[in-house]
């Protein structure tokens, strides 16, 4: 592992403190955790625009229009 020193707002440290005990893990493993999250979320989020750079928005319009237009099933009506 690497090491690498980190400021931070006193609020925010007092904030991941409380997070780390209320999930019983030390503070650079509740660190860690949230990085690879946001890492993780990142790689989503480039992924989904590489899908959408790629997508074919007529045919996607085609499909929709030939869904038929019926009843939705019951507890799945829009409020």
């Amino acid at each position: 592992m690497s090491y690498y020193p980190l400021e931070l707002p006193e609020t925010l440290l007092k904030e991941i403190q409380r997070l780390a005990q209320e999930n019983q893990v030390s503070i650079e493993q509740w660190l860690l955790s949230a990085v690879t999250e946001k890492i993780e979320a990142h790689k989503v989020v480039q992924l989904m625009q590489s899908y959408a750079e790629k997508a074919d928005y007529n045919r996607f319009d085609q499909i929709l229009a030939s869904v038929p237009d019926t009843e939705p099933i019951a507890g799945d009506e829009l409020l």
